[in-house]
């Protein structure tokens, strides 16, 4: 009787659908991402030296700021 009920719910479905769905996805932007990767990384390298900074250079990450009331 449990199993029965157990197999005919579907109040999950809807996310395990959206799960593998996302997964697809996420697995199809990879590949092909990876298979750009030295295209992309070229074209950041050059809009770096088109703004005058060295692409070699870490990013610029700012210290945490104070708060205001102190």
């Amino acid at each position: 009787m449990l199993g029965r009920a157990f197999w005919q719910d579907e109040d999950g479905a809807t996310a395990i659908e959206y799960a593998l769905l996302a997964s697809a996805v996420s697995v199809t932007m990879m590949g092909g991402l990876s298979s750009m990767g030295i295209t992309t990384a070229e074209v950041f390298n050059t809009i770096s030296e088109a703004l005058g900074m060295d692409p070699a250079d870490p990013p610029f990450i700012p210290e945490a700021m104070p708060s205001p009331t102190s």
